[in-house]
C-alpha cells in the first residue's frame, strides 16, 4: 500500500515535470520567434537606412559636379565654362617657378 502511494506521487510528479518542460519548451520556441521577428525588422531598417544615406551621398556627388552626372555646379554658374586659371605675374627675379629658393629659411 505505501509503495502503491510513492508510485503514484512519483508519477504525478514526473508529469508535473513534463507538463512544466513543454511549458518552457513552448516560451522559449515563442521567444525564440519573437527574437527572429525582431532582427528582421531590424535588418529592414538598417536596409532602409543604408539605402536612404546611398541616395544622399548620390544627391552629394550631383551637386558637388562629381560622377553623379555633372549637372550641380552648372546650375550654379549659369551654364558658362568656369575660367582658365591665370598665369602668375612675373617679378623682377623672373617667373616665380624659377625663382632659386634661398637657404635663410625663417623657421
Amino acid at each position: 500500500e505505501q509503495s502503491a502511494k510513492e508510485a503514484e506521487a512519483l508519477a504525478a510528479h514526473a508529469e508535473a515535470d513534463k507538463a512544466a518542460a513543454e511549458a518552457r519548451k513552448s516560451k522559449k520556441a515563442a521567444d525564440m520567434a519573437f527574437e527572429k521577428g525582431m532582427q528582421q525588422e531590424a535588418a529592414q531598417l538598417q536596409k532602409a537606412l543604408q539605402q536612404r544615406e546611398k541616395e544622399r551621398q548620390q544627391k552629394i556627388r550631383e551637386a558637388s559636379g562629381g560622377k553623379g552626372g555633372g549637372k550641380g555646379l552648372k546650375a550654379l554658374t549659369g551654364g558658362a565654362a568656369p575660367a582658365a586659371k591665370r598665369a602668375s605675374l612675373p617679378t623682377a627675379e623672373g617667373a616665380p617657378e624659377k625663382v632659386a629658393r634661398r637657404g635663410d629659411d625663417v623657421d
